[in-house]
This record gives structure tokens, sequence and C-alpha cells, in this order.
């Protein structure tokens, strides 16, 4: 009877997702799919309801066990603050609305006010049938991404607002009952294409004095790593497992301590290996891996270039501009992330520039253990916002380069050091004028001789006959110092519909174009 239920469901999913209401569910013995189902990418034809983004959101920065919570949402548009009693649709989570796997796939109106609900049941069982009960003194719940101006509420309590946000964290110890627990996000639309809970939604627990973030720093004159666990409980030791299999354990009584590993193997872009830890202390547990580089700004037989681990590298890169044909700005699963960054790979890149937007964790791990560098450009809103967002992309090893836009009279130069000194201080930074394109920026001509990072550059060198946007307008002076590794060099959008390198109409691009990719 059991397994007879379990079919039941699997085919109730799949008859959702294919964008039917259950009026509609007789028709589809008699009918043809819509032509919604021949447009989706075989990712997205694998997708199921309940079964979309179940692993573990981070892998760089685990703690288990976890409960998903993303799946299928009951969905309503109205003009009321108040929580709705009935729905008329499903939404698909983490999925934006106006996408073809939201189950939506419908504009947004600004004046709208879009509810999403989820019942769950607390305890659970996970995907290996075993119960999932939280032992810790705290339950957090987790939402990665929300785009527009939304609410939170836990039980009817109202938890969180916020506009256009990343890792938001909200402590529910005292809300979560065992049975029926109730999750709601009511949200008024910001952006006229992408709008929703766009990020993995998922519960986790620990104890009071847990581990809320870790930083490792590599030092390759020491070959020494220096280590920074943000508890309250310094107190514990730290594992580490090297691409070799060689494990190590040291032990800590301080937030920062320095360790010397018994190896000590460098990240390399053809071969990136990667190293896992696991830190324990007498509260928490946590695990995740990391890799030992260092990037820097320096000379190669007098031509200035990026180095990584002192050693020269040409930078060729390509843009990411937000589209999947799926889910638009997120993609329909992780194996669809892995395929895009493998593509990348296979083209001979090896970086990518991330167009005014964060990626979520599982984007950055992929791109790291693939070994592909990431150029992040932030726009922020406010001091706390530019704070979050620096705070959010800290940990990302495959984060090498930050351009940080100069877009808020109430933040200085000074702040804006402050602020990438303590937190981006293993990174390249660039601050640009909001004024300025990302046209020709040829960073090198204002970056001191000697000076310690982070690079703060306040004045670009912009070519009006040049553009990092489209190759098609690049010069050959531009070319050449590309070449050289003088300047980090991108080519034209990865995955736009129209002209994007993963595209069918990628080979009817100009010849020039081709010519470059094949150098």
């Amino acid at each position: 009877m059991i397994e007879i239920f379990k079919i039941f469901n699997i085919f109730n999913d799949y008859f959702l997702y294919l964008n039917y209401n259950l009026s509609m569910i007789f028709d589809m013995f008699f009918k043809k799919k819509e032509k919604i189902v021949e447009e989706l990418t075989k990712e997205g034809d694998k997708l199921v309801f309940n079964h979309c983004y179940i692993e573990y959101p981070s892998p760089i920065f685990q703690r288990k066990p976890y409960i998903s919570l993303n799946g299928r949402y009951k969905f309503e548009e109205n003009k009321s603050n108040l929580i709705p009693s009935i729905y008329s649709k499903n939404v698909l989570v983490p999925f934006p609305i106006e996408s073809l796997l939201s189950n939506v796939h419908e504009p947004v109106k600004r004046n709208s006010i879009y509810h999403y609900h989820l019942d769950f049941m607390y305890p659970t069982v996970g995907k290996d049938n075993k119960e999932i009960v939280f032992n810790g003194e705290l339950v957090f719940l987790n939402i990665v991404r929300i785009i527009g101006e939304f609410n939170i509420h836990f039980n009817g309590k109202l938890l969180y607002s916020g506009v256009d946000e990343f890792n938001i964290k909200c402590e529910i110890q005292n809300e979560l009952v065992k049975g029926t627990n109730s999750l709601d996000i009511s949200i008024v639309p910001t952006h006229d294409d992408f709008n929703g809970v766009v990020g993995n939604v998922y519960l986790n627990s620990a104890n009071k004095n847990y581990i809320k973030s870790i930083k490792i720093k590599s030092n390759l004159d020491e070959l020494a790593l220096y280590i920074s666990i943000d508890t309250d409980n310094p107190n514990g030791v730290f594992k580490m497992i090297s691409p070799n299999g060689m494990s190590s354990e040291y032990t800590f009584t301080t937030n920062n301590f320095k360790i010397i590993p018994d190896d000590f193997i460098l990240y390399d872009l053809d071969n990136p290996f990667f190293y896992q830890y696991e830190v324990i202390t007498t509260s928490d547990k946590i695990n995740g891996i990391f890799i030992i580089s260092n990037i820097s700004v320096g000379e190669d037989k007098n031509i200035p270039c990026i180095k990584l681990n002192n050693k020269p590298i040409p930078i060729k890169g390509i843009l990411d501009n937000y589209y999947y044909t799926d889910g638009l700005i997120t993609a329909a699963s992780h194996d669809q992330i892995s395929n895009v960054i493998s593509e990348i790979k296979r083209y001979g890149f090896n970086s990518i520039n991330i167009q005014e937007r964060l990626e979520q964790p599982f984007y950055y791990y992929n791109s790291m253990i693939s070994g592909l560098l990431n150029v992040t450009n932030i726009k922020y809103e406010s001091k706390e916002d530019l704070i979050k967002k620096i705070d959010y992309i800290r940990s990302f090893d495959s984060i090498f380069l930050v351009i940080i836009d100069l877009n808020n009279k109430n933040i200085s130069i000074e702040d804006i050091y402050s602020l990438a000194k303590s937190g981006l201080d293993d990174k390249l930074v660039v601050v640009k004028d909001k004024n300025k394109s990302y046209g020709d920026i040829d960073i090198f001509d204002y970056i001191p001789k000697k000076t310690n990072k982070p690079y703060i550059i306040t004045n670009l060198k912009f070519d009006s006959g040049s553009s990092t946007d489209y190759i098609d307008f690049i010069n050959n002076k531009y070319i050449y110092l590309a070449m050289n590794g003088m300047v980090g060099h991108f080519y034209s959008s990865l995955n736009h519909p129209n002209d994007g390198i993963l595209s069918p109409n990628y080979s009817k691009r100009a010849h020039k174009s081709k010519e470059l990719l094949e150098r």
C-alpha cells in the first residue's frame, strides 16, 4: 500500500510539473504535451517538484543534519498584506516567478503581492529514510536569496523583512513545533524580469556557541595557513585531508591561529587540487573544502600581469549575464551548473565575469573544483548592504577579483577600503565610478608598485574604441595586452539566448570573435 502511495505522489508531482492545475489532469491523458515542455532543457525535464536542489547548498561550509524546504509551495497573487486562506496555484522554489520551472511562468505586476505558503512536518524523514531531528540549542531558517520586497512569517510570526537580500538567516527554535509547521513569504516585485524566492531554503541547527564562519588564508613564503574561526568557543580541533590523502590534526584555543601543514600543494587551474577540512569544537562541527592559493599583481619580463601563486596567468574569460532557459537566473539543478562550467572549461577559458550579481554557493564551489576563477561585480544600496555582500563572498576561494561600484554618496572611498581590507584582503579589489561602463579597464596604470592589498583604484583608464563587453569592438592593442595577461579580458555573453557562447547562434557571430577564440 505504501509503494502504491509513493507511485501516486510521483505521478501527481509530474502532472503539476507540466504546468497543469488539478482541473486539467484528466485532459492530459487525451491531449498532447504543452509546448512548454518541449522548450525545457534536459536538466529541466528531469526536475520533480519535491526533489529539486535537495543537496546541501554550500559544500564549502557544511553543518549537518539539515532539512531542505525547496520544492512545491502554494502560491497566490493579490493586493493584501494578509496571509491568504485560499491558494489557486503552485510555485516551485527556488525559481523566479517568471521562469518556466516556477510552474507560474507569468510576468509579475509591480503593484501586486505574491504569497508563498509551505506546510511541512517536523521531525521529517531525509532522503536516506532516516528521521531528521535537531539536537542543537538553536534552529535556523536559511534562505539563500529573495528578490523583491519581502516579509517572512513562520507559524504565523513575522521573522524578518527586507528587500533583495542574500544569505538570510532567522533563528526559529521557539517557533518550531513537532508536527505541522508553516512558512509564509510575501513578495512585492522590485525587478522587471525576475522576482521571488530564487535561492535554496533549508533548516539546520547548532548550539549557542556555534561557528559562524571560517576563513583559511595561504602564506606561500612561510608554507603556512592562517585560519580565522568566528565563534565564541575557540577551543577545538582543525582537521585537514590533502589531495594525496594525507590527514593531519591541529588543536586551537584562539579564534586566529597559524598551522604549517605536512604538505603544501598549490592550487592550479589545470589541476585544481583542493583540501577537505573539518572543525570540531565542544559546541559545533562543520566541514568543507579549501584551496592553497595566492592572487597578486606583479610583472613578468617587465610586463604587468596578474599572478596566481606568484606565477603569471593570462586572464581569458567570459561574461555571464542572467539567463538560463528554464530558470532565468536559477539553474535547473546542480547538474546544470556543473555542465555549464564544464563547457566553459572545454572552450579554453579560465575565468568568468559574473555581471552585477552574486551567485549561489554551489556555483562558486563548482568553479573552484573545476579550475575556474571568478570576477564578481558588486552593486549595493547602503553600507549595510555592502557589508552583507562582502561577508557573503569573503569565503569563496574561486573569487579572485571584486569590482565595487562607487554608487553611494554616503559611502566614502575610505569606508570601502576599510570594509575590503577586513573582508577581502586576500582578493584583488577595484572600485569603479558608477558613471563609467565596463569598458577597457587597464588597472595596472593605477596600482602603486609597492602597496598592500586590496588594490583600491579610483581612476580607471577607458579607451573609447574598446570594450570588454563585446569582442567585435576590441582593438589590436587591447588584444595584445589581454593575451599577455596585462588585463582581464572577457569575451561576449556566456548564456544569452541570442549571442551567448553556449547558444546555438554563437556560430553565426563575427569572424573576428571566432578567430580570437581560436587563438
